[in-house]
C-alpha cells in the first residue's frame, strides 16, 4: 500500500499512532488551521489536537499518482467544528518516495 493511502486510512481511523508512523523521523507537516509540525512529539500533539478540536473527520484522496521518486494527490478534506461542517477541495500534496512523508506535507 502507498503512503498517501496510509495516511488516508490512518487519518479516518483517527489513529494517532499510524498517522505519525507514515513520517519519518524528521518528518514535518504544515497543517493551514495548526501550523507547521515536526518530529514525532510535535506531529502526535497536532493529530491530538486536531482530533480533540472536531469531529466527523474525512479525509478522501481523490486522485493519487505516485512514481518512485514522489507522489501528489488531489484530495476532499471535511470536519465538522463549532456545530458547523466544513470541506475543502485542494491538491498538491507532496510525499517523497521513500515510503513515508519527510515535509513538508500541507
Amino acid at each position: 500500500m502507498s503512503v498517501v493511502r496510509e495516511f488516508e486510512r490512518a487519518f479516518n481511523r483517527q489513529d494517532v499512532e499510524a498517522l505519525v508512523a507514515c513520517f519519518t523521523p524528521d518528518g514535518s507537516y504544515h497543517d493551514t488551521f495548526f501550523g507547521g509540525h515536526s518530529g514525532p512529539a510535535g506531529l502526535r500533539a497536532m493529530f491530538e489536537r486536531m482530533f480533540r478540536e472536531g469531529r466527523d473527520y474525512r479525509w478522501t484522496m481523490e486522485t493519487v499518482v505516485e512514481t518512485d521518486a514522489a507522489a501528489a494527490s488531489e484530495w476532499a478534506f471535511s470536519y465538522t467544528t463549532m456545530q458547523r461542517r466544513v470541506r475543502l477541495i485542494t491538491g498538491g500534496q507532496l510525499w517523497p518516495g521513500s515510503g513515508k512523508v519527510s515535509g513538508p506535507a500541507s
